[in-house]
């Protein structure tokens, strides 16, 4: 899914590290393409991911949604309902192959552990 983002910090010791505002929420970030000259204070268009080393891993889970940071890492503990593709969390992400993959869990909450979320800065 594509948000407005404000660039808060980039990482002066990670190249690909960026800390970012999405939709009131602020989300250490894995830049996967900088085709914008980010500076700190400028606002972009994003599109966020999901990713994981041995793909991301899913459970029902009652409560409230969440993104909750896992510590000094780029991980991430999401808590979302899915919509179909859309994984709808206090930030959105969209999943094109989570409707396929997943269809049985369509309305359900659900919790995943990614390694980190993915931004691509878009023009």
């Amino acid at each position: 899914m594509i948000h407005r983002a404000t660039v808060e910090g980039i990482s002066e010791s990670v190249e690909e590290e960026a800390v970012i505002r999405v939709d009131g929420v602020r989300l250490t970030v894995f830049v996967t393409d900088w085709r914008l000259d980010a500076a700190i204070g400028a606002t972009s268009r994003v599109e966020l991911s999901l990713w994981a080393a041995d793909g991301i891993e899913i459970a029902a889970v009652d409560g409230p949604v969440a993104v909750e940071r896992l510590g000094e890492t780029f991980g991430y503990r999401v808590v979302f309902k899915v919509q179909w593709t859309i994984l709808q969390s206090v930030v959105e992400f969209t999943v094109e192959s989570f409707a396929q993959d997943y269809a049985f869990l369509d309305g359900k909450q659900v919790v995943c552990v990614a390694d980190r979320i993915n931004a691509e800065f878009i023009q």
